[in-house]
């Protein structure tokens, strides 16, 4: 079922919630995965056009991510 949020909720758990770089990059991995697979089995065409900004997005936020420890790498 396209955008299952029981499934996404799932997920989020599965990692923990925790603030820590390493799950909150696991997490922007998994909400990514969730709404690209949405996208896709959804009948809707409008939301097809997300998936052209989607990895400008997660690029973006896995570097913001990535200094959530005080360092980059």
């Amino acid at each position: 079922m396209a955008y299952d949020f029981n499934l996404l909720v799932t997920k989020l758990k599965a990692r923990g919630l925790d603030l820590t770089e390493e799950l909150a990059v696991g997490v922007t991995t998994d909400v990514f995965s969730f709404v690209e697979e949405s996208i896709k089995l959804s009948p809707t065409p409008l939301d097809d056009i997300l998936l052209i900004i989607l990895p400008v997005l997660k690029t973006s936020l896995l570097k913001i991510e990535d200094t959530i420890d005080g360092q980059v790498g």
